[in-house]
């Protein structure tokens, strides 16, 4: 099994927060609501182009959808949180959200109701390609920046 370069050196500054009891619960909770609030539906049924990242203000949308309604969600709680391109067991593209943690990287999942480590994915055949860090995307196995999944992010949200 390859452990992702990310996972076991400091090649990129990331912030450790400490997995107390009130974190956890905070991490689930924003996890639940949305995977509660959201119905899955693609992009080509939901707006007729393959791909579009946006927030789900109509209750529907994709992996990256739940991603960005999560990592907002996280962000007014003073939660620190990355976007993760993998890809399922089953070899599809997918969007996770993750927290590193000082016992290892909590993930909030569309497919999983609730939080796991990304040890258990990575153990269940998921496979880390790239996380995006403040000053852009990275490999999970070399470290090495490199160009963001499919387009450039845009987060186009009314935030009021």
């Amino acid at each position: 099994m390859l452990i992702p370069l990310l996972l076991i050196s400091g090649t990129h500054e990331r912030k450790y927060l400490p997995l107390t009891p009130e974190l956890h619960e905070a991490v689930d909770r924003v996890n639940r609501t949305w995977n509660s609030k959201i119905k899955y539906v693609s992009d080509m049924d939901h707006y007729g182009i393959p791909e579009k990242w946006s927030y789900p203000t109509d209750g529907k949308g994709d992996c990256e959808d739940y991603a960005i309604a999560k990592k907002t969600d996280l962000e007014k709680l003073g939660i620190k949180s990355y976007f993760v391109f993998c890809r399922t067991p089953k070899g599809k593209g997918h969007f996770v959200l993750q927290v590193f943690t000082e016992r290892g990287a909590l993930v909030l999942c569309n497919m999983h109701t609730d939080i796991r480590y990304a040890s258990d994915f990575i153990r269940r055949g998921f496979v880390w390609i790239k996380v995006q860090f403040d000053d852009g995307w990275y490999s999970y196995e070399t470290g090495e920046k490199v160009k963001p999944p499919r387009r450039r992010i845009d987060f186009i949200k009314d935030k009021e």
